[in-house]
């Protein structure tokens, strides 16, 4: 049974012979046997690093130094890989730390001196380079030459300007001579490549010859024995094997064989001879006659004292025919036993093919789909109980059944994800790609560890190809409209210095940053961000996109507020038009029901979601955002009601009775619409501000929506506890009024509409919410029919005014969870609200007029009969 030490020692033999990737599955191995082993993180460190893999080799560094961090040698480790990802600054930090905690070890102080000696190098380099090329020309007297060069010294001015030609510049043979005036400032072992460079090309100068000096004599060789003389047996021998190898290289086999044999009759015990039989026999296919003949020879060898040489042949032939027979072990074991009697060419590298054709063949021989996929299910009870290091372990187990399902990559991704072992992560969904191109939970999976690390401008792309592949997909529609937030949030906030050296790390962004096309074009867009159209370029624009997503740059222009990870919708303006036809028939009736029903029921009436309704079907049919998006809107509808309902509605409740006493009717109500408006626009964008605030920090809109509803439910319900008379109005309004409401209502959808084709989603979903059909009935009512009849709807207006709340909150959820079509998910809130909440709010104000009306009128309870008698007595003095 293997052990923790069995496996260190099995891995330090596996980093001796530089196999890193088996070093690190033996550590590994050891590690799942003892977790708190802090020497098998160090060397699984160490392995790592060696293979290239830097951000394994840092955490399990840190690793090391959280188990036991008075061990300078996990100092190094951390220090070491910090040093390979270019983090000079904290790689010396970490070696202070453990010479703090350690004392003054020699491996510290070691890796202090070369980072030190690193920064002071990458310090000189960036000081030379901000020195002007012609400023190097001017300064250096070993560039005069260049100086008399009137056309070089001309672009090197204009190379200060114009970027297109300093890279063209950069190729010219003259600059070469400054590149190397610049590096021989910083190291003085480029100087004499400087002294080469600095000199204009000169031919050859005729040099006069100098007479040889003298050589001293010296003194004879011995001359070497000559060759014994072969005997006519021997010279026999000699030829029939000549004449055999020729056939061989000629592939004639047989008439090598031929040959060989007739070889063999004169001297049946020459072991050279028969090396050259199997060899013939291995060539024919004949492997277990070659290696029957091949243990002859070797037992033949052993009797006449045969050289090493020979003997290890013998054994070479042996082992390529057992390899040939997939008889991997003998094949080894063959091999091993040439090298014991003589160390040939090439027998270390058939060892080594051969130790990992055993392993590939235990792997095929442990392949089992169906106990993979019960090893799956293992490991997925295992993540759901959050035990991942046991889940991954059982995701081992099914990749080394089935090592070609690429959903076992993906599940121990994900597990790994969890352990934040980001490195590892990736690697594992990158082979589960190479598997199958197409999978795009993969590429949901890549895009949110992607996400995780701030490599946004990467997992836009992880998203963006899992949509090509599935735009259905809701991970990846959710995941970029995350990605698209987060992108937006940082343009905001301080930069991230690690954020960008890390992305600065990308090959793609550095291609990017050296372009002389981009930098042309960012300097075009600092100097006039509003006029430049060289984003109209696709090219530019794509890498402009990128760079901004990996923070490199920062643009506060519309690129930053709007939904840039889709191609933008264009405005429907017959859609909007014909939504905003529907909104302007509503809007007048809901109009006439207040008049004809009275303040109260009149309130609910309105407050039912009508001009909603259309507004919702724009936002659910744009085709140019995904479903998650087009929800979006829908679920900040509620800030638009909430505005409307604690700010909007209870000015109307307050104001008139203030300003009726001054004013007459009509300024009373245009004064009241005036300061309501203001106040909703202030309170929407308070609520908005407040929605972006809380989403920074993880709360997602339809949470945040869901607490502004039951604020104003609560609210509502308190302001209608206590109703004032509601009359029903006697005059009429005025066509010419309702068609002026209806005409505004309508201009608000079409507005709304445009605002989310904008992009600007969040706020075409509060604008939803703007109280067009109650400031338009208020309005139109209390002109007409005075304060009573529009003050007594508000209380009713804003309990039944939470349905529009509750509508876009169910159509949103519908709409992203389902596959419904827009209209049915529409059809489907429209009905709950109405009979969930207006419905049930309708018989709530019935019952409150009924108690605030007894309460005024009898101090105690009443009889059926006295009621009735106060109803009647009330409508009369409304009267």
């Amino acid at each position: 049974m293997e052990t923790v030490d069995s496996w260190k020692a099995k891995g330090n033999e596996f980093m001796k012979s530089r196999q890193y990737d088996k070093a690190v599955e033996c550590y590994s191995n050891g590690i799942k046997l003892d977790e708190n082993n802090h020497i098998l993180y160090s060397n699984r460190s160490a392995a790592y690093l060696a293979a290239g893999k830097v951000d394994e080799a840092y955490d399990d560094g840190v690793k090391c130094i959280a188990l036991n961090p008075t061990w300078a040698k996990g100092y190094c480790r951390k220090g070491a890989a910090e040093q390979a990802r270019m983090e000079l600054e904290e790689a010396a930090s970490t070696y202070k730390e453990g010479m703090a905690k350690c004392g003054n070890d020699p491996m510290l102080q070691r890796g202090l001196a070369e980072v030190e000696k690193a920064k002071e190098t990458a310090a000189s380099f960036a000081n030379i380079f901000r020195v002007p090329d012609i400023d190097i020309v001017n300064s250096t007297p070993s560039l005069a030459y260049l100086r008399q060069d009137a056309e070089f010294m001309e672009l090197l001015r204009k190379a200060e300007t114009d970027a297109s030609v300093k890279e063209s510049i950069t190729k010219d043979p003259r600059y070469t001579a400054i590149l190397y005036a610049r590096l021989a400032q910083i190291d003085p072992k480029f100087a004499s490549s400087f002294a080469q460079a600095a000199q204009p090309t000169a031919p050859p100068t005729a040099q006069p010859a100098s007479p040889k000096p003298a050589q001293p004599a010296q003194p004879a060789q011995p001359a070497e024995p000559p060759a014994p003389e072969l005997s006519e047996e021997e010279k026999k021998i000699q030829a029939l094997k000549e004449e055999g190898n020729a056939l061989y290289k000629k592939k004639d086999f047989e008439g090598a064989l031929a040959k060989y044999n007739a070889a063999l009759e004169v001297d049946p015990q020459n072991v050279t001879v028969r090396n050259n039989v199997s060899a013939v026999l291995l060539e024919q296919g004949k492997l277990e006659e070659c290696v029957a003949y091949c243990n002859e020879t070797v037992d033949i060898a052993r009797s006449v004292h045969a050289k090493y040489e020979d003997v290890a042949r013998t054994y070479i032939r042996i082992g390529n025919a057992e390899m040939k027979r997939e008889n991997y072990e003998a094949a080894k074991e063959a091999f091993l036993s040439s090298r014991t009697e003589s160390p040939l060419k090439g027998v270390e590298d058939k060892i080594r093919q051969c130790d990992r054709l055993i392993e590939e063949a235990k792997k095929r021989a442990y392949l089992n789909p169906e106990e993979a996929l019960k090893a799956k299910e293992r490991g997925n009870a295992l993540f759901m109980q959050s035990d991942f290091p046991a889940a991954i372990r059982e995701y081992d187990e099914a990749i080394r059944r089935d090592p070609t399902n690429p959903s076992f990559y993906c599940n121990r991704a994900t597990a790994l994800s969890k352990l934040m072992d980001y490195g590892r992560a990736l690697d594992d969904i990158q082979k589960a790609l190479e598997l199958d191109p197409t999978y795009v939970k993969a590429y949901h999976r890549r895009g949110l560890i992607e996400m995780a690390l701030k490599k946004y401008h990467r997992c836009l792309q992880s998203f963006e190809r899992g949509l090509e592949l599935n735009p259905e997909d809701a991970g990846c529609q959710d995941g970029l409209r995350k990605t698209q937030q987060k992108i937006a949030e940082m343009q905001t906030k301080p930069v991230d210095e690690e954020q960008q050296k890390r992305n600065m790390q990308d090959p793609e962004i550095q291609a990017l940053v050296n372009d002389a096309t981009m930098q042309q074009a960012l300097k075009e867009l600092s100097e006039n961000p509003k006029g430049s159209r060289v984003l109209e370029d696709p090219r530019i624009n794509k890498g402009f996109q990128l760079l901004v997503a990996a923070g490199i740059i920062r643009y506060q222009f519309p690129v930053c507020c709007r939904n840039e990870g889709l191609e933008r919708g264009d405005m429907n303006w017959t859609k909007a038009i014909v939504s905003g036809s529907a909104g302007f028939v509503i809007a007048i009736v809901v109009a006439i029901c207040i008049e004809r029903c009275g303040g109260a029921i009149g309130g609910i009436i309105v407050s039912i979601p009508t001009t909603v309704v259309p507004t919702s079907y724009i936002f659910l049919t744009d085709n140019g955002k995904t479903r998650v998006e087009q929800a979006a809107s829908l679920f900040a509808t509620p800030i638009g009601t909430m505005a409307t309902n604690l700010v909007f509605l209870p000015v109307w409740k307050i104001l008139p009775s203030k300003f009726s006493k001054r004013y007459s009717n009509t300024a009373t109500t245009w004064i009241t619409l005036l300061l309501s408006f203001v106040a909703w626009f202030i309170a929407a964008f308070l609520v908005t501000s407040i929605e972006t605030f809380t989403n920074e920090r993880g709360v997602p809109i339809w949470l945040f929506s869901i607490c502004v509803m039951v604020l104003c439910v609560v609210i509502g319900i308190w302001l209608c506890w206590s109703l004032p008379p509601t009359p029903k109005g006697k005059n009429r309004v005025k066509p010419l009024i309702h068609f002026l409401r209806g005409l505004s209502c309508m201009a608000c959808i079409v507005l709304s509409s445009w605002i989310s084709s904008s992009g600007f989603g969040l706020f075409a979903g509060a604008f939803s919410g703007f109280p067009a059909v109650f400031s338009t009935s208020i309005v139109s009512v209390s002109l007409a029919q005075g304060a009573a009849v529009s003050t007594g709807a508000i209380g009713p207006m804003i309990i039944g005014g939470c349905s529009v709340g509750w509508y876009a909150l169910l159509c949103g959820a519908l709409h992203t969870n389902t596959q419904l079509p827009a209209i049915a998910s529409i059809l489907l809130s429209f009905c709950a609200a109405v009979i969930c909440w207006n419905v049930p709010s309708y018989f709530f104000i019935r019952w409150r007029c009924d108690r605030t009306a007894l309460k005024k009128v009898l101090p105690t309870t009443v009889d059926n009969t006295n009621m009735a008698e106060h109803k009647k007595e009330e409508k009369e003095e409304a009267a």
